[in-house]
């Protein structure tokens, strides 16, 4: 096996650990090794990747530190639930105010494959050229709260996701049990900005009315960019926008 993968579409090639970590994790989501299960030891794995046992000890720290597997001390290494991974889907602003993103409905508007545009090449760190998956769904919350979200994912990581394809209402669920890319961590900036076109179209207010904005950013285990999302949200009546800048 070489060191590096081959650079596609501008980015950064792997080493050879992260590769055989997404390898893993492959098998993992494929339910070769299914949750409670015990994985073959380091000296095994080690033979059946042509590795050594460096590599595998740190591919496997890799998916313990996102919570993928726990080792345990003198039994071995297990496949867990990644308990990082929300229960809900939540806009994070939102659980301030008393809103439960737990009973959120969501609405599917779009499933496109598309070139990433300036901004999302920036923020998924992409090179020129890079196809993305945009999607656009239309969330409702308790209270009446609407949510427009434009998502963009890189194409390589998700290229199964196909136009049209139903989508379920926790993504990041969704992302990790079909996709083997789990979020574990993400990166918001909250603003107010006037609603124009589709987006006072969705969440039902006038043009130019405020709404809420939040820009995320989700990570992998890898510290790969794998989402980044624009929200642009209409709060309930009795809640403002003060301290959301």
């Amino acid at each position: 096996m070489k060191t590096q993968v081959q650079n596609r579409g501008g980015v950064v090639a792997q080493p050879l650990y992260a590769q055989v970590r997404e390898r893993l994790l492959q098998r993992i989501v494929g339910n070769e090794w299914e949750h409670g299960q015990l994985l073959p030891n380091e000296f095994e794995l080690a033979s059946q990747f042509g590795v050594s046992i460096g590599t595998i000890r740190k591919a496997v720290e890799g998916l313990e530190a996102a919570k993928i597997v726990v080792r345990k001390q003198g039994r071995g290494t297990y496949v867990t639930r990644d308990n990082t991974m929300p229960q809900a889907e939540p806009v994070s602003w939102f659980a301030e105010t008393g809103i439960d993103p737990a009973f959120a409905t969501p609405i599917t508007l779009a499933v496109e494959q598309r070139a990433a545009t300036a901004q999302e090449r920036a923020a998924l760190m992409l090179g020129s050229e890079v196809a993305v998956i945009y999607i656009r769904r239309r969330r409702t919350f308790t209270g009446n709260a609407l949510v427009l979200d434009r998502i963009a994912l890189p194409q390589r990581l998700f290229f199964d996701l196909e136009p049209g394809e139903p989508l379920p209402t926790n993504l990041y669920e969704f992302y990790g049990d079909y996709f083997g890319v789990r979020a574990v961590k993400c990166h918001e900036n909250v603003s107010v900005t006037a609603a124009v076109d589709e987006i006072s179209a969705t969440v039902g207010v006038l043009t130019g009315m405020p709404v809420l904005k939040i820009e995320r950013t989700a990570y992998s285990a890898s510290g790969e960019a794998m989402e980044w999302r624009e929200s642009f949200c209409n709060l309930p009546k009795g809640l403002s926008f003060s301290g959301a800048c």
